[in-house]
């Protein structure tokens, strides 16, 4: 028996505890959403020693799903994938294509992290900021080179393909806890996406897009927008100024045979001078509407607006107008939120 110096003996303990605590990190993060469903975010936050607070508080929300949402979109059939770890290991795993999770340190504020994905063609289908956790779509055959992309970065922790848990009681094998938690946390953490345009309205001369996703509380829709893109058209005066001064949502409801908007947000400001053929883009702003613990969403949806005015040639405004875009009237019975 060769006896092994006590140097090599403390490497390789070394490395034993770096390896499981990588384990440890991958077992949380595939079984965070699954914890989600039994335990009290307070206990799951202990189990998987996540942060106590999250980095930009709000009092009324729990700190654990806090800005938190889980993509709705239908899973992808799982195949192998191979990816390169931070020590430059190379793994082969059964995953989602196109997802990377990506864990972060748990002091980096949602927005740095969506702007790190994004500047390697990213974006965030999933996350729950207060856990570093991350949910990332790269698109089909570019998990590799994301992941090679964004491990450098000191902020961090691990990046790896969206790994599948097996489940017998699917017709793909897998298991859906995005529809899950959708049903279970409605008021808390699943996230209803949405991009809701209005580019192929040729009545009004302020259209947009509108992409990001909606979180139900007791009390009031949390409407997160994670893009917008605005344009000024005129159809007839082609010379026309204008001015966008803000947009914002509502619920929309039929009353009377006619559709009108019966709760409203804020506004988010813009006050841009536009030409025609001119876009704005706006990112990661944040909506309230209010609402009635019992309303019945089953019947409303969303409808953004954009407030503007035509300058004249000296600069003054006119008379101030309104254009408007609608969700899909069933986004919310689609999601699941049946009639009280």
């Amino acid at each position: 028996m060769t006896n092994t110096p006590a140097s090599g003996i403390n490497i390789m303990m070394n490395t034993a505890i770096e390896d499981f605590a990588d384990l440890r990190r991958r077992f949380h993060a595939m079984l965070l959403p699954a914890l989600l469903l039994f335990c009290p975010p307070a206990a799951v936050a202990r189990m998987c020693g996540l942060a106590a607070h999250s980095v930009d508080p709000q009092p009324a929300v729990d700190p654990l799903t806090h800005d938190a949402f889980i993509s709705t979109a239908a899973l992808p059939v799982p195949d192998t994938i191979q990816y390169a770890d931070k020590k430059g290991q190379i793994h082969t795993s059964l995953a989602f294509p196109g997802q990377v999770v990506v864990l972060m340190a748990k002091t980096t504020r949602a927005g740095a992290a969506r702007a790190l994905f994004q500047s390697h063609g990213g974006k965030v289908i999933s996350q729950i900021p207060a856990a570093g956790f991350y949910v990332v779509q790269v698109g089909s055959g570019n998990e590799r080179g994301f992941i090679s992309a964004v491990n450098p970065d000191l902020r961090v922790n691990e990046a790896f393909p969206d790994m599948s848990l097996p489940s017998s009681g699917t017709s793909s094998g897998v298991m859906d806890l995005a529809r899950r938690l959708n049903s279970v946390f409605s008021l808390n953490l699943a996230g209803i996406p949405f991009r809701v345009s209005s580019m192929d309205d040729a009545f009004f001369c302020r259209v947009g897009v509108f992409e990001g996703y909606v979180m139900i509380r007791p009390e009031s829709l949390e409407v997160v927008v994670t893009e917008a893109m605005i344009a000024f058209r005129p159809q007839q005066d082609k010379k026309r100024v204008d001015s966008v001064e803000s947009f914002g949502v509502g619920l929309g409801v039929v009353e009377n045979k006619r559709w009108t908007i019966e709760s409203r947000s804020q506004n988010h400001e813009i006050n841009k001078v536009m030409k025609a053929g001119d876009t704005h883009t706006v990112r990661s702003v944040r909506f309230t509407i209010p609402k009635s613990p019992e309303k019945d969403l089953s019947k409303r949806w969303l409808i953004f607006w954009i407030i503007g005015a035509a300058l004249d040639p000296k600069g003054e405004k006119g008379t101030t107008g309104w254009c408007y875009a609608h969700s899909d009237r069933n986004i919310f019975s689609r999601a699941g939120i049946k009639e009280d």
